[in-house]
């Protein structure tokens, strides 16, 4: 009788596991090439390790729903679960009495209406920011509505979302806000 013994099994669980981060190593670097470059030679391999744990916390284990975390983390950001800009995200990934598929369905469908509603406002934001002169950005610091009215003028999308008093003691407090108003939680890991 042939008898696979619990030290083989793990074996072949971590050959799978192996194959599934190159997998998705090589997909990154075909999809994202500019990003991988800059990332430095193990960049990338740390961010896809990153990521198979992060989606494996969330019991996304499978090459579709790996697929579709990575997904996630290019277009929302590394820490996108717990982005309060986009709460749909985590909401999902925690709603553990949802089955995968439906999980997978609703965090696909996030994605094509954050992308819609946010992402295509953002050309025409940087658009409006390359074109104001230096002098004219405000220091967030000690000019709270100047640096309003800046981006009322540069992106009224995102504006028109923000509660500015909450942010308000944020950005004289911390002016790493700005980067994380802009680029979302987790912005500096991403």
């Amino acid at each position: 009788m042939f008898r696979v013994s619990d030290d083989q099994m793990q074996g072949f669980a971590d050959m799978a596991r192996k194959a599934e981060h190159r997998r998705l190593l090589r997909r990154l670097r075909e999809e994202q090439p500019e990003l991988t470059l800059r990332m430095g030679p193990g960049g990338a391999d740390e961010l896809v390790t990153h990521i198979v744990e992060r989606a494996r916390a969330f019991a996304f284990e499978e090459p579709r729903a790996l697929d579709f975390f990575l997904d996630a983390v290019l277009v929302l950001g590394l820490e996108f679960d717990r982005d309060r800009r986009v709460p749909w995200a985590g909401a999902n990934l925690a709603a553990e009495e949802l089955a995968l598929p439906r999980r997978l369905m609703n965090l696909r469908t996030g994605l094509e209406r954050f992308e819609t509603a946010v992402m295509t406002a953002r050309p025409a934001a940087c658009a409006r920011l390359a074109a104001l002169e230096p002098g004219a950005l405000p220091d967030a610091t000690r000019d709270a509505d100047g640096f309003w009215r800046l981006v009322d003028a540069v992106w009224p999308e995102l504006y028109a979302r923000l509660n500015k008093l909450y942010v308000n003691g944020l950005l004289l407090a911390a002016p790493a806000c700005l980067a994380q108003l802009f680029m979302g939680v987790g912005c500096f890991a991403d």
